[in-house]
């Protein structure tokens, strides 16, 4: 991992840190570092690192539980004990992935 990934991971685990103490939200690649660094194209991303973006990650179980429980079409963040147990396992995920690649 290069210092711009490892700086786009660490903005990614602060952004999940704030969505898991309910003081941020996911506005999808629109605010998520990892996306940013990598110009919105998944193939050289350390966290979905293929042509699907994200959804076999932690994050596509998020994205589908607010799809059917919440309103899915702008922010989405904290809104049920569901919502805060899928954002941990998308923030452990990620920590995984500091793990593995440091």
């Amino acid at each position: 991992m290069d210092d711009g990934q490892r700086r786009a991971l660490e903005g990614s685990i602060k952004k999940w840190e704030a969505i898991v103490d309910v003081r941020g939200a996911d506005d999808l690649e629109t605010n998520c570092p990892l996306c940013e660094f990598n110009a919105y194209s998944c193939r050289d991303c350390i966290a979905c690192g293929g042509d699907r973006g994200c959804t076999d990650t932690p994050w596509g179980d998020w994205y589908d539980h607010h799809d059917e429980e919440h309103d899915s079409s702008g922010s989405l963040w904290v809104q049920c004990d569901t919502c805060l147990a899928l954002a941990k396992k998308e923030l452990e995920y990620l920590k995984s992935l500091r793990d593995k690649y440091v």
